[in-house]
């Protein structure tokens, strides 16, 4: 049987996609994307994308399964590499298998067991097979989760379901995205083309406070609709002062912020951003794109957001 071109080992099986010059392709590892047979034949020669490549399997595997399958391109695959959540550190790796298994219990009891071999290694990044086992093994260790018989675990009590409370704190639940820019006629179209869809399309509802009806005073409705937010969106195009203030409102409250920046305006962006991956945009078909692009990698579906992944 042929094997994934992203992560070489999985079998796979193929079916076309209608219409396009393209594939559904259902890998054991890395779970389903779509791709041509250009982009598949990419994957296997290309030498500079190898050490990266189980990012993207990390990425495909951990979309939620009510959003359509992804689709890799040679043109996307920087974009999404470099906008990918990976763990920082061990435990981050550990809370992402907690996640999982919380999210395949199907009625949440404690008695639920889920079955994770090493193929399973994208659902926390890990870069093989063994080193997913040395993150399984140490959660069990940890006493997050315990084991039983060959591959089947559960989390424990009380220290795996507080550990899935505390988790589910951090992560909003509000669908409610956020959008901080200029309220300028000439970036109008930007809204309507790009933010808009791009938003509604990944399962969230957008709103700007100019076009948001209220009574309050305009400082507190702002404060108010940024903390029951999911996700904000922060466009650096004339460098308001108020996009700044509200992105970093923002971050301290652990909400993500998605940067975004008018090409022609990159070079004047304040110093203490451009730590950030920015998003630089010249048209609003561009915008759109990179920005479905951005939020699928990084941000969790909001019906499902309790797989932050």
């Amino acid at each position: 049987m042929e094997k994934c071109s992203i992560c070489l080992i999985g079998k796979i099986s193929k079916s076309k996609v209608t219409g396009f010059q393209k594939s559904e392709i259902i890998c054991e590892i890395c779970g389903t994307y779509i791709a041509t047979e250009e982009t598949e034949s990419w994957l296997k020669t290309n030498s500079e994308i190898q050490n990266n490549k189980y990012i993207l399997s990390g990425i495909i595997r951990n979309q939620p399964s009510s959003r359509n399958p992804i689709e890799i391109s040679t043109s996307k695959i920087d974009s999404l590499i470099e906008s990918a959540r990976i763990q920082e550190d061990p435990l981050e790796a550990i809370d992402k298998i907690i996640l999982y298994i919380f999210n395949k219990s199907t009625n949440k009891a404690h008695d639920s067991f889920i079955q994770i071999s090493t193929n399973d290694y994208p659902i926390a990044y890990a870069k093989n097979q063994n080193e997913f086992l040395y993150y399984l093994t140490k959660a069990v260790d940890l006493k997050f989760i315990e084991r039983h018989q060959s591959n089947e675990y559960r989390l424990t009590i009380p220290i795996g379901w507080q550990r899935v409370s505390e988790l589910k704190k951090i992560i909003k639940l509000s669908k409610q995205a956020f959008v901080a820019m200029w309220f300028d006629s000439s970036l109008n179209e930007i809204w309507e083309k790009a933010f808009k869809p791009a938003l509604k399309q990944t399962g969230f509802n957008p709103i700007r406070m100019d076009k948001t009806e209220h009574n309050e005073r305009i400082d507190d409705k702002i404060i108010a609709d940024i903390r029951k937010s999911a996700l904000l969106v922060a466009d650096l195009t004339e460098h308001r002062q108020g996009v700044y203030f509200e992105a970093g409102f923002s971050l301290g409250l652990g909400i993500p912020v998605i940067w975004t920046c008018r090409d022609d305006h990159k070079d004047k962006i304040h110093f203490d951003t451009r730590q950030y991956n920015c998003i630089f945009w010249k048209t609003p078909e561009e915008l759109k794109e990179r920005l479905i692009n951005r939020i699928e990698a990084t941000i969790p579906f909001p019906e499902t957001r309790v797989n932050p992944l």
